[in-house]
């Protein structure tokens, strides 16, 4: 009786968590594929059946990869990523693990041409990995991230984010916890604060950036005056890994606002 007691109670536990779960979180994980000229209305299921981007970001659900062949995106609108989805760059088109990928020589970027602000929004738990973010744009006051605007929890790797304009965070607007790995990120504008980056707290390791204040880092950096620029060297202590958050401790230079920050390797 004992016995099958148990084993009523152990089925009814097992239907109750099942109930729980979201469709979401039933469905297997799946890689989706994209080429820059692919149609619309294909599977992305392979290489062969490649869809374009906006369709893979629409269809996808938390634990799915998105494959992105090399190319140039000119975006017509900004790309929304769902939240715990991973987004890959660098694929020739032939890749049947990640291994295999080469950032370096296949080169992914996404352009917001000047319009669309921000070029990717990344909600909590994205992956965006091997990338060049350029030419997003916001104009208004309340408009942040011009490159990427990242949730919380989220990580930025092996990305190039340059030529971006926001109000705050002209390249990256961090919006929660986010982590940037071996990305370089320049030359984008800030009609406030950060014009690179700007967040509640901005992981960062062998990043080189400019940043703009109010900022400070963790552990405090030691600054020092650059003769043959107009900038100053900010270099941060060991380890490698630093947090990054907003508070005004370092003055802004009247010539540029701007400090050149390099993370040890």
């Amino acid at each position: 009786m004992k016995t099958r007691l148990h084993t009523i109670l152990s089925v009814l536990f097992v239907l109750a968590v099942l109930c729980v779960l979201s469709p979401a979180t039933l469905q297997a994980q799946k890689t989706i594929y994209v080429t820059p000229n692919a149609s619309a209305i294909t599977a992305g299921n392979t290489w062969a059946t490649a869809c374009d981007l906006e369709t893979a970001v629409s269809i996808a659900v938390a634990g799915d990869q998105i494959w992105v062949q090399k190319g140039a995106y000119n975006l017509s609108a900004t790309i929304k990523v769902p939240t715990s989805v991973k987004l890959y760059g660098g694929f020739s088109g032939s890749e049947t693990s990640l291994s295999q990928r080469d950032v370096a020589n296949n080169p992914t970027t996404l352009d917001g041409q000047q319009t669309h602000c921000p070029v990717v929004q990344l909600n909590k738990l994205c992956v965006f990995d091997g990338f060049t973010i350029q030419n997003g744009k916001c104009t208004g006051q309340a408009q942040n991230g011009g490159g990427i605007w990242a949730g919380d929890s989220v990580v930025i790797e092996n990305c190039k984010i340059l030529n971006n304009l926001a109000y705050n965070g002209g390249g990256i607007f961090g919006k929660g916890r986010v982590r940037v790995i071996n990305c370089e990120v320049h030359d984008n504008e800030a009609n406030g604060y950060g014009a690179d980056m700007y967040g509640h707290c901005l992981s960062l390791a062998k990043t080189p950036f400019v940043i703009s204040a109010p900022s400070v880092t963790c552990p405090m950096p030691s600054i020092t005056a650059q003769p043959s620029s107009a900038r100053y060297s900010v270099v941060l202590p060991p380890p490698p890994v630093v947090e990054l958050c907003h508070r005004p401790t370092i003055m802004q230079q009247p010539s540029s606002a701007r400090y050149s920050v390099v993370l040890p390797n």
